[in-house]
């Protein structure tokens, strides 16, 4: 009796500090959608890849279902320390639903395993986090600001928004973070230090000032990827708002670009690009959205003609509740003069019809 009385009280005081962690919490999300895909030009997939991405998976002609880089699953969760300060930790994996894949798929762009993943403090002081990590540029304003991200009617890619991890895809790997909130004020850093991938100098950074029913902010973003002046490749300026009145909502973001060693078909020189997005919004009965969006962009070379974009995307949200959603739109990009190459056109639309559920 001794025996067991000594054994329940040695599991009871290992578990105890065991139990005193909150438990890591596992989410995801799944999504699928059939698209209907068009475009003009067979034979030219090529793009400058800043402002609109090139290659086959951009302009293609052919009926697929897929998940968009929804897909996702992750485990997260934190760890009272005491006096107020928490360690918070999270990792989060990429995951294509309509193949059941979490690997890499050659050179598609389309799969992908990489996604947030980190370490970090929180308290009063505000969040510090270290590992790959959002990037400032991208949720402030940006894919916040695209009901349609990561379906085939999304911006970004198609000439909406600045593509590339220093703009609206990806994440920032070997990264330092931190972000705070003051009153109406919201900021977020990140930094790159780790000079044995020649990343150090990398920074992006983005400070919103709102409330509830408005904000407005600004946003930079430098990749400083190289050990020559020439290398010292890219920066992007940001400028954002938005303003809720009623059941409508009107949002914008202007974006300007420089990449001093951009690939065009004159060979790797200046690239200067220029987006000016908007988007309106309007709820129906609280659970479904009509939204409406368009952009332009310009793409200049020395001596080369502008390569000059459109894009325009229609498309409607219900949401049966927080986490079940079904949605179906139409987008289109038309693309002049691309990689600055004269009378070098296509044109690329989309139909499509997909659900997502939360968890």
């Amino acid at each position: 009796m001794n025996k067991k009385l000594i054994a329940l009280a040695v599991a009871a005081g290992v578990a105890a500090p065991m139990s005193a962690q909150a438990a890591p919490t596992l989410y995801g999300q799944l999504q699928a959608e059939i698209s209907s895909e068009g475009r003009d030009n067979a034979a030219n997939t090529t793009a400058d890849g800043r402002i609109i991405q090139g290659g086959g998976g951009r302009f293609q002609e052919d009926v697929g279902v897929t998940d968009n880089k929804r897909g996702r699953l992750g485990v997260k969760g934190d760890e009272d320390l005491g006096g107020g300060l928490k360690a918070i930790y999270k990792y989060e994996w990429q995951v294509d639903t309509a193949d059941q894949s979490t690997t890499t798929a050659g050179s598609d762009p389309i799969h992908t395993n990489g996604r947030e993943a980190f370490v970090g403090l929180k308290g009063g002081f505000g969040q510090i986090e270290l590992g790959r990590l959002k990037s400032a540029y991208k949720y402030y304003g940006g894919v916040k600001y695209d009901p349609f991200v990561t379906t085939e009617m999304e911006a970004r890619r198609y000439g909406g928004m600045s593509t590339g991890s220093f703009g609206h895809n990806s994440f920032l790997s070997d990264t330092l973070a931190y972000q705070g909130k003051f009153g109406m004020v919201s900021m977020r850093i990140t930094y790159n230090l780790d000079e044995q991938a020649n990343t150090d100098g990398d920074y992006t950074a983005g400070l919103k000032f709102g409330s509830k029913a408005w904000e407005a902010g600004i946003a930079l973003a430098h990749d400083d990827n190289g050990s020559t002046a020439a290398d010292d490749a890219y920066d992007a300026l940001k400028v954002f708002g938005k303003v809720k009145f009623g059941n409508m909502a009107v949002r914008g973001q202007y974006e300007m670009t420089e990449d001093e060693n951009g690939t065009t078909a004159n060979g790797n020189v200046k690239q200067e690009g220029e987006i000016l997005f908007l988007g309106f919004d309007m709820k129906f009965g609280g659970k479904t959205t009509l939204s409406i969006q368009a952009a332009q962009n310009t793409v200049e070379v020395a001596g080369a003609p502008d390569q000059e974009g459109d894009y325009v995307a229609v498309g409607v949200t219900h949401k049966f509740t927080k986490k079940t959603r079904i949605f179906a739109g139409y987008g289109a990009m038309s693309g002049d003069n691309l990689n600055n190459v004269q009378s070098d056109n296509n044109d690329r639309d989309a139909v499509t019809v997909g659900m997502r559920i939360d968890f």
